[in-house]
């Protein structure tokens, strides 16, 4: 989890990054967007990864969703870190059908920080397993690490917001490369 001041690091990490590694471009720069959104669950939710039911009872951080969108006139993608345990293919999926509808942008890279303190996204999803056994059930979802359907849709709802706003918020930016003179004496 984060603060304002450790996202500002983030971004300066990445511009700094492509200044110094990155191929000199074909046009002159890139436009590059950055948002957040909270996504920190509610106290008494569930907190994923553990053996067994575990709640949280109180908030240390806030848990985010922050976006990069980087666009070179040509084609636009979209980096994103989220402050979860995992996140389940069919919710990048869900994710990515929903940016592409708002935005056009269809490269969509989203990764999860694997935080044992955020919220109730993944493990076993809401109905995954009602078609199995009584006891299969009671295992699935009165013993295990359950997404909670409420938070999970915010969690959604969220990162296409940010997605979303960091697109709009892109700047230019130049990238060349930087030639480094050593002299030994």
């Amino acid at each position: 989890m984060s603060s304002p001041r450790l996202f500002l690091r983030h971004v300066l990490l990445v511009v700094a990054s492509s200044m110094l590694f990155a191929a000199p471009p074909a046009k002159p720069g890139i436009r590059v967007g950055f948002a957040d959104r909270d996504i920190t669950p509610d106290i008494g939710m569930e907190v994923p990864g553990n053996y067994g039911k575990v709640y949280s009872k109180k908030i240390h951080d806030a848990c985010k969703v922050r976006a990069s969108v980087f666009d070179d006139g040509q084609k636009r993608v979209a980096l994103v870190g989220i402050d979860a345990l995992m996140i389940r293919r069919e919710t990048v999926q869900e994710i990515r059908e929903l940016v592409k509808a708002s935005t056009g942008i269809t490269d969509v890279m989203i990764g999860a920080s694997h935080s044992h303190s955020s919220g109730p996204i993944g493990m076993i999803l809401p109905g995954e397993f009602d078609h199995a056994s009584i006891e299969i059930q009671d295992l699935a979802y009165k013993k295990s690490s359950c997404a909670d359907a409420g938070y999970l849709k915010k969690v959604v709802a969220a990162t296409v917001e940010a997605i979303t706003a960091a697109d709009q918020a892109k700047v230019a930016v130049t990238v060349s490369r930087i030639q480094a003179r050593i002299t030994l004496m």
